[in-house]
C-alpha cells in the first residue's frame, strides 16, 4: 500500500496550514543532501506531497 501525502508529511488530514509547513520544513531539514541522513529522492517526493497538500488546503 502506497502512503497518502499525509502519511509521507506525518500529519493527519485535519492538519493547518502552521502544520503542515512545519513537518514540510522538518522533513526538508531531515532529508537535505547536506546531512548525513542526506536523501535527494526522499526531497524530491517531500516537495511533492507538500504542493499537494497545499492546493488542497
Amino acid at each position: 500500500m502506497d502512503k497518502t501525502a499525509y502519511e509521507i508529511l506525518g500529519i493527519n488530514e485535519t492538519a493547518t496550514e502552521v502544520e503542515v509547513k512545519k513537518a514540510y520544513h522538518a522533513l526538508l531539514n531531515l532529508y537535505h543532501t547536506d546531512n548525513a541522513t542526506g536523501n535527494k529522492e526522499k526531497v524530491t517526493d517531500v516537495i511533492l506531497v507538500y504542493k499537494q497538500v497545499m492546493k488542497k488546503n
